[in-house]
């Protein structure tokens, strides 16, 4: 297993693994991934805009994807997932953290949605620092109300 920048040859599989986690329909704000075009453009406007993206690989294929784009003022709004093999590794946090370590310089701070139910990334940002800022209390998902957690970080300079 790999942590590395975001290359374009692995852009189906990260297509791929941005599917797999959506469909499961408990992590993402989607149920669905993106076309390759879209997950094309998107890695395009992260390289442009010097944003953080980071990719678990297992070989060839994207086990799981981390990324920090720009958001507000001097701010970045993180993005995280891996496939359901990957979970309950460790590998998470080691993604989280290689992503944060690049962001630094970056940004002055991180934010980040997560569901309430989703306590185990809750704990994980918890432990890197993320506090809960405010709490949306009436976000639908796929038609159902659930609690959407707004947690921001504080980054700092690298020395």
């Amino acid at each position: 297993m790999e942590i590395a920048d975001a290359t374009i040859d692995l852009a189906k599989s990260y297509c791929d693994a941005v599917d797999a986690v959506a469909c499961e329909g408990k992590w993402l704000s989607v149920s669905k991934g993106f076309s390759l075009s879209d997950s094309l453009a998107f890695m395009r406007y992260c390289a442009r805009s010097n944003a953080v993206q980071l990719f678990l690989k297992d070989g060839h294929t994207v086990a799981g994807w981390c990324d920090i784009v720009p958001y507000g003022f001097k701010g970045g709004r993180l993005g995280i997932g891996l496939r359901k093999e990957y979970r309950n590794q460790g590998y998470g946090g080691r993604l989280l953290d290689a992503a944060l370590d690049k962001a630094a310089g970056r940004y002055r701070k991180i934010v980040l949605f997560v569901r309430a139910t989703n306590t185990g990334a809750t704990a994980l940002y918890e432990k890197r620092g993320f506090k809960v800022k405010k709490v949306f209390k009436e976000y639908a998902y796929e038609g159902l109300p659930e609690q959407v957690l707004m947690m921001v970080k504080k980054v700092k300079k690298k020395d």
